[in-house]
């Protein structure tokens, strides 16, 4: 492992099977600090009770850290999707919890050339684009800051038997590795030792297979981070994609953008975008009027004319509420200030007289609402947001300023300048927003 300095603490994720078992004890022999981390899922009661008991013994055995975390009965109920995708999100997020506060700096898990085997089929078979086909590598910098390793990358499952029996190590046979009720173990149990027959370095040509693609994808993602940097911009709840400037951009460069807008979305686990979503991408990149959308996941991708958003509806659900201006205020994902000082006319500000702060009702938008022009005319506000091409779901939770039940602000893209043609403005409203 180049890059882990001698003698390093190492968080190692384990479960009591073969894998995590002999990576803790390789670890250990190569004269590590390891902190064994295993997490209660609550799936095979009986099973992680003796798991955890021969985990801490073992524990004992290497005179290693162990810790041992549940995902609670709350959290499982709290889960509406996916199992295998809610328990990764889960262990990541445990696990960067306790790098934090432990100081590690290294993550170690145990996937091995079968796992990559494995994953590379089950990708192609599902469609997916070459850069969707490099699942894991066996050194790499997460963006949180720490070096996740998988020192058995090259090792087989044989390789990894053969050393728990030559180094008296324990490990539990989850029961569940058995059944064919999922896609994994099918390939595991039926597809994967076909080939080996044919080829018993079947494992091994595929991992230099994806060590060559891999460069390819390295030097594309370069190129595409440096793109992504002019065009994504991050707000609190979602991305914003500018997709002109990638219209005449070679398709390799595009999905690599598109890889890494996905890790906007998905940081805990390298995510993979199937072949689907990339068609349905690069159709958008197609189009520059209207509006359409897809979901992936929990997450809606919608364009927007010219710009892409990528976000999650749970986060745009219309619960925010009216709130009086009294000093700092926050409105959602907007901070609204009054600063003593007048500054000029503009969308993004509003100057009025301060005395009539505390009666100025910040909401969002309602059915009906409407503005009274210069004119004496009045114009819906709905129409205001098409035409500043605002996407739906910005419209739910789009701070809207009332003064004595008419509309006086609509924040960027309208304020009534003429109620207060005969008033001292005093302050001006500022919006941040995250």
């Amino acid at each position: 492992m180049k890059t882990v300095v001698p003698a390093a603490k190492i968080l190692l994720g384990v479960s009591g099977g073969a894998d995590s078992m002999a990576l803790w004890h390789w670890l250990w022999s190569q004269g590590y600090e390891v902190v064994a981390c295993y997490i209660n899922h609550h799936q095979r009661p009986t099973e992680n009770i003796q798991e955890i008991a021969m985990i801490q013994a073992f524990g004992q055995r290497l005179m290693s850290q162990v810790m041992i975390h549940e995902i609670t009965p709350t959290e499982l109920r709290a889960n509406k999707g996916n199992f295998q995708n809610f328990a990764r999100e889960k262990r990541y997020q445990i696990w960067e919890r306790l790098l934090e506060q432990e100081n590690i700096a290294y993550l170690a898990l145990a996937h091995h050339s079968d796992d990559l085997m494995e994953t590379v089929l089950m990708r192609l078979v599902r469609g997916t684009s070459p850069l969707g086909l490099v699942p894991f590598k066996a050194e790499e910098q997460r963006e949180a800051g720490y070096w996740l390793l998988r020192p058995f990358y090259t090792w087989t499952k044989a390789d990894i038997y053969r050393y728990c029996h030559e180094q008296d190590i324990p490990f539990w046979e989850d029961s569940s590795n058995q059944k064919d009720d999922y896609l994994r173990n099918r390939y595991r149990h039926h597809i994967i030792p076909k080939l080996q027959r044919e080829n018993p370095q079947a494992s091994k040509q595929i991992r230099h297979f994806i060590d060559q693609l891999q460069q390819i994808d390295d030097y594309l993602m370069n190129e595409a981070e440096k793109i992504a940097r002019q065009i994504c911009f991050q707000h609190k709840n979602y991305l914003r994609v500018s997709i002109n400037p990638l219209k005449n951009k070679p398709m390799a460069l595009q999905s690599a953008v598109f890889k890494i807008i996905l890790r906007y979305v998905s940081s805990h686990e390298h995510v993979s975008l199937g072949e689907e979503v990339f068609r349905r991408l690069f159709q958008m990149l197609e189009k520059t009027s209207g509006s359409e959308q897809f979901q992936w996941q929990q997450y809606l991708f919608e364009r927007n004319y010219e710009h892409l958003f990528v976000y999650r509806p749970d986060d745009f659900i219309d619960t925010v509420q009216p709130v009086l201006l009294d000093g700092t205020q926050v409105f959602g994902s907007y901070t609204i200030k009054s600063i003593a000082t007048i500054l000029s006319p503009s969308t993004e500000t509003m100057p009025y007289p301060q005395a009539i702060q505390a009666q100025i009702l910040v909401r969002h938008s309602l059915p009906g609402d409407c503005i009274e022009l210069a004119n004496g005319q009045h114009k819906k506000v709905a129409r205001l947001f098409i035409d500043a091409k605002v996407p739906r779901f910005l419209r739910k939770t789009w701070p809207i300023f009332v003064y004595q039940g008419e509309i006086i602000w609509v924040y960027k893209l309208w304020q009534a300048t003429h109620i207060f043609v005969n008033q001292a403005k005093t302050a001006t409203l500022i919006i941040e927003e995250e």
